[in-house]
């Protein structure tokens, strides 16, 4: 029996109502949503629509201290058996019952609601509710779905981290009054830590708890050498230096490319460092990472950094800055366009988007022992790498 917002893909061109396409469970029937031979008819928003809330659950009861994990008492726990609604809750913990607000950029028409168990198929919903039937026409207000996840997820997700865990696809879909569009959530289920931050008052940004090519083995949330990661240039898909390389020589670089441009359109899709189904975030996310989190600073001592430039050296790799309750990024500096040369590695932190400036410069966030903003660098500067789920 399928679950009330399920969606399937039909391919038998005999079906009732339109044959094969996209099919939505309303609870008592399938509705036909669109699609003729294998072709959608709705397309991707972009319209500045948006759909939000929380992406990434983690009961936090094993995996402690394993695994890139972190210790369960340094998590954000969910308890699934837990059934009070949330909605926009920010605190751990976290209830199995939560809220998803679509926010139209203008008057839209026929909004549903839909979900596809990507992995763990009949584990993870019990059911969707949309707040009230918004099939009309001219809805301009914020429209409200309550996804009850399964109580029994809190013994289904036990030991399984972020590789192996469930995940959870939520869709919205309306029409513009050209098309029908699609907004999508991919939410990940798992017994390891999620390295989310908000990017606005309303919306998460699901990070990779570690930088690109650093050990993944390592604890995400203690300033530690092992998390600095590789680094890399601006549009270049592989690593220009290894975590290895780049910890082994803070000088300069022999064959450093300092001439490194490319499309002003950004980071190209084919030439994306992060893994299937991660990318780099935009200027415009890291500006609300910095706009709407509570920001520390801290060292693997567990105090702040010392209050001026210069008190650290070269090579410590003690100090990170903290967004909020579970993103950390370690002060991993940058290396010099011109000849690969290592700043400061204990007092900056230089993190690339995928936001071109033009063709010779990209844009970087960036935080300093007294200061955080995103700017345009040269490309060729190397600088590190966090991804954050598609």
């Amino acid at each position: 029996q399928a679950l009330a917002g399920a969606m399937v893909w039909n391919t038998n061109d005999e079906f009732p109502m339109n044959g094969d396409g996209i099919y939505l469970w309303d609870g008592s029937k399938w509705n036909y949503i669109g699609g003729s031979d294998g072709v959608d008819t709705y397309v991707p928003t972009g319209d500045g629509s948006m759909f939000t809330g929380k992406l990434c659950f983690d009961i936090a009861t094993g995996n402690s201290g394993i695994n890139g994990c972190s210790t369960t008492d340094a998590r954000q726990k969910t308890v699934f058996t837990d059934r009070t609604s949330q909605d926009g809750v920010y605190a751990a913990p976290y209830s199995g019952v939560q809220v998803y607000t679509f926010t139209p950029s203008s008057a839209v028409s026929n909004v549903r609601f839909g979900f596809t168990e990507v992995v763990g198929a009949g584990k993870i919903v019990e059911r969707i509710v949309p707040s009230t039937d918004y099939s009309g026409n001219g809805i301009s207000s914020a429209c409200k779905v309550t996804v009850n996840y399964k109580s029994s997820l809190q013994n289904d997700l036990s030991g399984l981290t972020r590789d192996i865990g469930l995940k959870l696809k939520l869709y919205v879909i309306y029409n513009d009054g050209d098309a029908d569009r699609v907004i999508e959530l991919n939410t990940f289920l798992q017994d390891c830590a999620c390295c989310d931050a908000k990017v606005s008052t309303t919306k998460w940004l699901n990070f990779m708890c570690h930088n690109l090519g650093a050990d993944m083995s390592s604890n995400p949330f203690t300033p530690l050498a092992a998390n600095h990661g590789a680094k890399y240039q601006f549009g270049v898909k592989d690593a220009v230096l290894s975590q290895a390389t780049d910890q082994a020589n803070t000088g300069a670089v022999a064959g450093w490319n300092g001439s490194v441009t490319g499309s002003s359109t950004g980071w190209l899709v084919e030439n994306n460092p992060c893994p299937p189904g991660w990318r780099l975030p935009t200027k415009e996310e890291w500006a609300g990472v910095l706009a709407n989190n509570t920001i520390t600073r801290t060292n693997n001592g567990g105090s702040s950094w010392a209050s001026s430039y210069g008190s650290w050296s070269t090579n410590t790799f003690g100090n990170a800055i903290k967004f909020g309750v579970a993103l950390v990024l370690p002060t991993v500096d940058y290396r010099l366009y011109n000849n690969g040369d290592l700043n400061n590695r204990s007092n900056y932190g230089y993190y690339w988007s995928s936001t071109a400036e033009d063709t010779v410069s990209g844009y970087d966030m960036y935080f300093t022992w007294n200061g955080t903003t995103t700017a345009n660098q040269n490309r060729s500067y190397g600088m590190a790498v966090r991804c954050v789920a598609e």
